[in-house]
């Protein structure tokens, strides 16, 4: 967390108990199903349930301070607004309880004993313990973004994310002052044998339109896991290093600063790029970038000087290099742990993956950021499901989503609902799905016609009512046991004959030839408004529900054998009133108790 973040409206929910094997996980905007969870989209939630808010911090609390209002709210602290007996506005930084605050007083004292001080870290005035057995500490405020002045409700304190946000991507003498200003703070606190662990752009505070270090409570002295600490997507993927991790981070933060690209993106380069300012530095930026955040330690920057020295050599380029028209790159994929070489134009994006190293929370999380980066309507919400470690299952509203591929980075996912749930959505192609082996698939509503990216699938379940879909070819060799592909062009049901299938959708379709239907364990079937009329074409079925509104079906004997418990019916072609009392299992016609059937 930031010391002083704004939150962009992140909410408390609370979850009700569960065994800690049970608990659902929460990302960014996902959450996991519970058990027992209905198939509906839950808006995100990001912090815990222990957090302090301000309500919890009575005035007496902090005695010396007058509370003004709060400046941000995370998962180990909260950020108040608060004047001192002087007069002066400060920020004041409250901790939860937990392990954290010891690790974060560690690091408050490893800071504050060095006998200098710089001016590129937030400064701490005072440390103390509130009231309530909290540990606090003072700082100055940051600059405020929205020109609101501390202990307004409309102040926010000017992060680089908000910053990158309010003006967009850097050129490249922006991102120069930036990255010297941060370059001198971290080798400051590398000198000392500290590592900061969780540089990002929300911890970094304009003060006095300075950038500055904040958020030193993740903060140690030598060599440790990061893994057990920090920001997923600004942590190597090598796990155990230590100076060069915090300069991986920085890598990330300007990869950031000059794309506008989100930190997961890396290392792909938006095509916009070298349309402007950066459009000669950028190949070699690429490559500077591209080392930075290699995916192993021996391949980084090791220390702050050898990573400025790299910088400034790019921004500061003799002036014969500057219009260097080809180039070649190495595709090295630091975060994603891939390697290649290839002769491509820079604007190439490569093929999008999540690190292995990351937590299903944190894959789904990386897969809703491009999502959204592709699909800019994406609301970034939905519901998943792990299985010992690993992402089985995704469901997403889909409605305004063109480019689904970011969910094949998601490489154990077997369940998927991408269906949308407005409407028409404007899902054209699951090309994107091709790299997948899912066992089931919702795409209701969109714009389909090709299922051939599902030929390889042991798929056994499909759902595509209401697209565009008229060949059912691609499915010959796929173990369907569902199919459901209602209101479609369909007219050939031969491709799926001879299969396993207990559940059919063909309603609204335009198929005459329904012999394809006799070998099939039919338990549920939907023909409505279609030319189906023999129901003695069932041979294999065992039918527990049927609809066949508008079918010219006269005799339905057939159905007398089977356990038929619901039936759909409407038009010129009905049962008679004593064939529906009679039958041994019916308990239903069109939803209302058959006993009011006729009536």
């Amino acid at each position: 967390m930031s010391p002083q973040r704004e939150l962009g409206g992140a909410t408390n929910r609370t979850i009700h108990r569960q065994p800690a094997s049970l608990t659902p996980q929460l990302a960014l905007g996902a959450r996991q199903y519970p058990p027992g969870a209905t198939n509906r989209f839950i808006a995100r939630s990001t912090l815990p349930s222990h957090t302090l808010s301000l309500m919890d911090i009575p005035p007496e609390a902090v005695p010396d301070f007058t509370i003004l209002g709060t400046a941000g709210k995370g998962a180990f602290g909260t950020v108040l607004v608060v004047r001192d007996q002087t007069g002066v506005n400060l920020a004041l930084k409250i901790l939860h309880h937990g392990r954290h605050t010891d690790r974060e007083r560690a690091a408050l004292t490893s800071v504050r004993t060095r006998p200098d001080k710089h001016p590129g870290l937030i400064d701490i005035f005072h440390v103390g313990t509130a009231a309530t057995g909290h540990l606090y500490y003072t700082m100055p405020l940051a600059d405020s973004a929205t020109g609101a002045l501390p202990g307004d409700l409309a102040y926010a304190p000017l992060t680089l994310t908000r910053y990158l946000r309010d003006n967009g991507p850097m050129p490249p003498a922006a991102l120069r002052h930036l990255a010297m200003h941060l370059l001198d703070a971290i080798g400051w606190m590398h000198a000392g044998n500290i590592i900061h662990r969780d540089i990002k752009p929300s911890n970094i505070l304009y003060l006095n339109k300075i950038p500055r270090l904040a958020d030193i409570g993740l903060s140690c002295s030598g060599v440790v896991d990061v893994r057990s600490a920090g920001t997923p997507m600004y942590l190597p993927p090598d796990g155990a290093v230590g100076p060069d991790a915090d300069l991986y981070a920085l890598g990330k933060v300007l990869y950031e600063c000059a794309t506008g690209a989100d930190a997961y993106a890396f290392p792909s380069i938006p095509r916009s790029f070298l349309n402007g300012p950066w459009k000669t530095l950028g190949p070699a930026f690429n490559q500077f970038l591209l080392k930075a955040c290699a995916a192993t330690s021996s391949q980084r920057f090791d220390t702050v000087d050898v990573f400025r020295g790299a910088l400034l050599q790019v921004l500061d380029p003799p002036a014969k290099k500057r219009n260097t028209p080809v180039f070649s790159m190495v595709l090295t994929c630091g975060v994603l742990g891939l390697a290649g070489v290839a002769q491509l134009p820079f604007q190439t994006e490569k093929p999008f993956s999540v690190p292995g190293s990351l937590s299903p929370a944190e894959q789904v999380q990386a897969v809703y950021a491009e999502l959204k980066r592709l699909n800019p309507d994406f609301p970034m919400v939905g519901l998943w499901k792990q299985e010992e470690g690993k992402v089985v299952r995704l469901d997403i509203p889909a409605d305004t989503i063109t480019d689904i591929s970011p969910v094949a980075a998601l490489k154990d996912l077997k369940h998927l609902g991408c269906g949308a749930t407005g409407g028409r959505g404007s899902l054209k192609s699951l090309e994107g799905l091709r790299p997948l082996m899912l066992e089931s698939l919702e795409c209701k509503h969109q714009q389909i016609s090709d299922l051939s990216p599902l030929a390889h699938m042991p798929m056994a379940r499909l759902e595509a009512g209401w697209n565009a879909i008229a060949d059912l070819r691609p499915l010959e060799g796929v173990p369907l046991r569902e199919l459901m592909v209602n209101s479609n062009p369909v007219t050939d049901l031969s491709p799926v004959a001879g299969k396993a299938i207990t559940k059919l959708g063909v309603g609204h379709t335009q198929i005459t030839d329904w012999t394809p239907l006799q070998a099939m364990p039919l338990k549920t079937l939907a023909v409505a408004a279609t030319c189906f009329s023999r129901l003695d074409q069932l041979k294999a079925a065992d039918l527990e529900w049927l609809m066949a509104d508008g079918c010219p079906i006269t005799d339905w004997s057939p159905l007398n054998a089977m356990p038929l418990a619901e039936l759909m019916v409407s038009g010129s072609y009905l049962p008679s009133r004593d064939w529906v009392l009679a039958h041994p299992t019916l308990k239903t016609v069109n939803g209302q108790p058959r006993d009011t059937y006729g009536k």
